[in-house]
């Protein structure tokens, strides 16, 4: 594993602190995004800007499409049964507190 080329990845990890590369343990609060992530975003609230599956307008069709590309990515990835297995959640809270209600409303 080539530590250097996964840190090039992330522009972030090209800062230094107190003269020494810099070093991330705070993924529970924020995870750095590699140089992909960012420019999707960028390209998101440059030429898109709608919310997914709200709007009825063309701009609003071209967001649905990426959103639900990137389900279907998704599940090819973590090789799921069905893209309707992949759930987007606003976090990593929201996500783990979704798997304890259903696990404990299952156990009932």
């Amino acid at each position: 594993m080539d530590i250097s080329k996964i840190r090039k990845d992330f522009p972030i990890l090209t800062r230094t602190m107190s003269n020494k590369p810099l070093v991330y343990f705070d993924n529970g609060a924020t995870t750095l995004k590699p140089q992909p992530v960012i420019d999707a975003v960028v390209n998101y609230y440059t030429y898109l800007g709608a919310n997914a599956h709200r709007g009825d307008y063309e701009m609003s069709a071209q967001v649905d499409a990426a959103f639900e590309g990137a389900r279907v990515r998704t599940q090819k990835f973590l090789n799921a049964k069905y893209k309707e297995e992949i759930v987007f959640t606003s976090g990593s809270s929201e996500g783990l507190n979704l798997v304890a209600m259903m696990v404990t409303q299952q156990l009932l």
